[in-house]
């Protein structure tokens, strides 16, 4: 199981990491997704607590990255 572990892509960003990487404070981060207006990811309230998926493919695709790492890609093979 441990091989399985680890072939598997990293599946969520962190609050913190997806607002380094936008330049924007992690509370903008965090009302973007509870409102819905950040297409990358969901929040959802438990309880009193709110908990947040960011998705690193929509994340990425959001910020226009993704077909910059495709292009490196390109390059190292």
């Amino acid at each position: 199981m441990s091989e399985q572990k680890t072939k598997v892509k990293k599946q969520n960003i962190p609050i913190k990491e997806a607002a380094e990487i936008m330049g924007k404070s992690q509370q903008f981060v965090r009302l973007g997704l509870q409102r819905g207006e950040l297409p990358f990811g969901k929040a959802i309230k438990m309880s009193s607590l709110w908990t947040y998926h960011i998705s690193p493919k929509l994340f990425y695709e959001y910020l226009g990255i993704n077909s910059c790492l495709d292009e490196v890609r390109k390059e190292e093979v």
